[in-house]
């Protein structure tokens, strides 16, 4: 998992050595500020002041976590995912054939699968991005 931290300068990370280096993500911008997926266990050292260094709880950036350039990324990413083996006419029909005999169509059933893991795949990015609901209504 990880923390959200914001900055309106760039953030100084801390120094580390080793095999076992972790990485700062940035999620993207929202107004003026440059907000930062930081892997838990790497502290963040003490900012000058003109930095204006915050950490976030995913209830404080919900309302525009969806907006951040790379939750955009892995929501594309996600429909990429489905659009390899859907395209948007198979969606629909997909959609016609469950209503029709909900439960009894393996073409549906299938699709409702298939279309699950890529969404649970793009959920589990965003929940490791420390990310609390991984954001968004749906993908």
């Amino acid at each position: 998992m990880a923390t959200i931290h914001s900055a309106v300068l760039p953030l100084i990370p801390p120094g580390q050595e080793g095999e076992s280096v972790k990485v700062i993500t940035t999620l993207g911008e929202y107004k003026g500020r440059t907000y930062y997926s930081v892997p838990d266990g790497l502290k963040i050292p003490k900012q000058r002041k003109a930095v204006g260094h915050k950490v976030h709880t995913y209830d404080e950036i919900s309302e525009f976590a969806d907006n951040l350039v790379l939750i955009k990324a892995i929501d594309n990413e996600t429909r990429a995912g489905i659009r390899k083996k859907y395209s948007p006419d198979d969606e629909y029909k997909m959609l016609r054939l469950a209503v029709s005999s909900p439960g009894k169509n393996s073409m549906a059933t299938e699709y409702n699968r298939y279309v699950t893991a890529c969404v649970s795949e793009g959920k589990k990015k965003k929940l490791d991005l420390g990310l609390g609901q991984a954001t968004r209504k749906g993908v």
